[in-house]
């Protein structure tokens, strides 16, 4: 005769199929879909809208203990697949001082922006860029060149004909843009040449504050792979010695609440700003931030 325990234990797990690696590849998380319908519903909408181009703000609520932390985890498990493009989903943990916020924020989008997600990339680029941190500074540079391109055909910009006559195959075929990957390919073995001259563009426009300009002069560095680990250190705001800040031609550090907002601002600017490229920063546990701050 079979005991309750012994038919319980070989009874299929109703949540099996619902099941899948936690996020950080430590134990099983697990998923019953048909709770808080309409919480997903409106999360997926809002993220739809968002890879359309259009920036959504959302506000999850709830008692403690109801799941708003597990629907934060399902919404970063959707298919990436299914963007059209690159989606970067960046959970951020509590702040562990209120008074840094800018700095936290940075730090956590340049690490979620540093992680491996070959998944996410679409299977064309899965060499070329590994990383979202990857395509993300290849467009930026790959956008400036065109730009600075097109700017010295109309004669807004007095561009080195040795420069351009560089650019022109790097950037278009037969008058139409290369594909990222191919730019990026190509134009990296010849960077030292194209360096100067789109620093020399890249300075000329204007800029905010002057941690912009050191911040255009990091990019630039981003090409060479033995300084990639130093350009992202700098981004997320790391102390980096005198030596690796001269190889990046960097004098300034991003040690304060100003400097971190001002370049974590031009981030999600240039982010937004790429096509095919989406960011949902995923900010939990915000009901003891709102107690830490005194607020209600």
């Amino acid at each position: 005769m079979t005991t309750l325990s012994e038919a319980l234990a070989q009874a299929p797990n109703p949540l099996i199929a619902s099941a899948s690696p936690d996020v950080g590849g430590e134990g099983v998380w697990l998923d019953l879909d048909t709770v808080h319908l309409e919480a997903r519903h409106e999360l997926m909408v809002g993220l739809d809208r968002a890879r359309r181009g259009y920036p959504q703000f959302l506000v999850l609520l709830g008692d403690s203990g109801i799941g708003k932390s597990h629907l934060l985890t399902w919404l970063s498990k959707q298919d990436h697949a299914a963007a059209q493009g690159l989606l970067v989903l960046v959970r951020m943990p509590p702040l562990p001082d209120l008074a840094q916020p800018f700095r936290h924020a940075l730090r956590q989008l340049l690490a979620a922006l540093c992680r491996k997600e070959v998944s996410a990339v679409p299977s064309d680029q899965a060499v070329a860029f590994e990383r979202p941190i990857d395509r993300l500074v290849w467009e930026i540079l790959y956008t400036q060149a065109c730009d600075l391109l097109d700017a010295s055909r109309v004669g807004s910009y007095q561009g080195p004909a040795v420069l351009l006559k560089m650019l022109g195959p790097l950037c278009l075929d037969a008058g139409k843009r290369r594909n990222l990957a191919e730019f990026a390919e190509d134009a990296q073995k010849v960077w030292p040449q194209l360096e100067p001259g789109l620093r020399s563009y890249l300075l000329s426009l204007p800029t905010e504050n002057s941690i912009d300009t050191a911040a255009r002069g990091v990019l630039l560095q981003y090409p060479y792979t033995d300084r990639r680990a130093l350009c992202t250190g700098w981004l997320a705001g790391e102390d980096l010695s005198p030596k690796d800040r001269d190889k990046l031609s960097a004098k300034q550090v991003i040690n304060n609440e100003s400097a971190a907002k001002y370049v974590l601002c031009s981030l999600l600017r240039t982010l937004v700003a790429l096509p095919g490229l989406q960011l949902g920063v995923l900010y939990d546990q915000a009901e003891q931030q709102l107690e830490r701050l005194g607020l209600p």
